[in-house]
């Protein structure tokens, strides 16, 4: 089954449509498009419309000034478009400097773009990170609306927050860096064949640590905006969760897919070898409703597969946006669903899937996002676990989904 959304999909641009026929009766273009860039400048963009009747969705027009007069086509990406961003093509308005693309949205959305001018190709699920960033490198966020904070991401984007007094306090958290200690530490992995880094982070204080988020990811996690620590620091700090440690664990770019779709013993390293060695530095507790383990995207199947390892380490797992319908080259969709039901974690592991509603992209015949979370939330319901699904009007970036992961760590160990 696919699991629609809506959302996405064209809408009629008013102020566009205003612009064409402005330009169709005027004897002077190139004033009507000046006053429409100073309009734009003012205002700022992408542009944001109602839709009659629709008391649900909005128009969102993005835009994108051609100053050099030689761009051929602007693709729309990052977290609103993941995989396929020459679908989603601004198209210039004729004889002028405008391309644009009008979509409907959720009237309350939050996510992160970019914009892939002249920039050919689409995500591929087999190649690892380092081989398409020679790619994603030329990626750009949008001149019109430039980023406040993500430009420290390793893919520079743009904010669409169309509801910005919506959690405040978690946005606010996010931006507050949190104090405490992180360190980095090395181990030798048996599993991976190699050296594997990791790194723990321990909150402000002396009390016990009395839970312990184990996340995939880890460099990404850290080197990108608005690191978890920040929003788990003020969860303990506001008395919303215990005083929680967190372990962030390497997926380096040259070896994350295979990784992540478990070519390699990634759950053998985290169970038999990672969680050991941290525990004979740390004084971590060891009861599996202590121990939550998590990830996003390819970090999110990850989680799924390693919480079903037969130590069964894990009592809590959050799959953010899991890529858990995707498969290795050369095999079938939904692989991973056949090997979880092959070998189910214990009963009382509780989970927590989130996924954003704009999260609608496919890529050859896997489901997408959205439908795999719904997809594998019924897995779980009929295997009788404890399951929450969380959805909200956000995109595939770490900005737009923190909210959903703070409300699921949340969910997991709210007392």
């Amino acid at each position: 089954m696919r699991y629609e959304t809506g959302w996405r999909e064209p809408a009629a641009g008013r102020r566009i449509d205003a612009l064409r026929a402005e330009l169709a009766t005027t004897d002077d273009r190139a004033k009507v498009i000046a006053e429409f860039w100073a309009e734009v400048e003012t205002e700022g963009a992408p542009l944001v419309t109602p839709i009659d009747g629709d008391d649900d969705g909005v128009a969102v027009t993005f835009l994108w000034r051609d100053d050099t007069g030689t761009t051929e086509h602007v693709g729309l990406g990052g977290g609103l478009v993941l995989n396929d961003w020459e679908q989603h093509l601004l198209r210039r308005l004729a004889d002028t400097d405008v391309f644009h693309l009008t979509l409907r949205l959720p009237r309350d959305t939050r996510v992160a773009y970019q914009y892939a001018p002249d920039i050919h190709g689409h995500w591929d699920p087999w190649l690892e990170t380092a081989e398409q960033w020679p790619v994603y490198s030329k990626f750009v966020h949008d001149p019109l609306n430039p980023p406040a904070h993500l430009d420290r991401d390793p893919y520079p984007s743009s904010v669409l927050d169309l509801d910005p007094g919506r959690d405040v306090d978690l946005v606010a958290a996010l931006d507050r860096p949190a104090s405490g200690s992180l360190t980095e530490h090395q181990l030798v992995s048996t599993a991976l064949g190699g050296e594997r880094r990791y790194w723990v982070y321990l909150p402000p204080g002396e009390e016990p640590v009395e839970n312990v988020l184990w996340s995939f990811d880890g460099a990404n996690c850290l080197g990108g905006i608005r690191p978890p620590q920040n929003l788990v620091q003020s969860l303990v700090s506001s008395g919303a969760i215990a005083r929680t440690a967190i372990v962030f664990i390497d997926n380096p770019y040259q070896s994350r897919q295979a990784e992540v779709l478990f070519e390699v013993l990634l759950d053998e390293f985290v169970c038999n070898e990672l969680v050991p060695h941290v525990r004979s530095h740390y004084e971590f507790p060891a009861e599996r409703e202590r121990n939550i383990i998590a990830g996003f995207s390819g970090g999110g199947e990850a989680a799924i597969i390693t919480a079903a390892h037969e130590s069964a380490l894990f009592g809590k797992v959050i799959a953010g946006s899991p890529g858990i319908a995707y498969m290795r080259r050369g095999h079938e969709p939904r692989e991973l669903y056949a090997r979880f039901r092959a070998a189910l974690p214990p009963q009382d592991t509780r989970f927590v899937l989130t996924v954003g509603e704009l999260e609608v992209d496919r890529v050859y015949d896997i489901p997408s996002l959205y439908t795999a979370a719904h997809e594998f939330t019924e897995i779980l319901q009929e295997a009788q676990f404890d399951v929450t699904l969380l959805t909200g009007p956000n995109g595939h970036d770490y900005f737009s989904s923190h909210v959903l992961f703070a409300r699921g760590l949340q969910h997991l160990l709210t007392p």
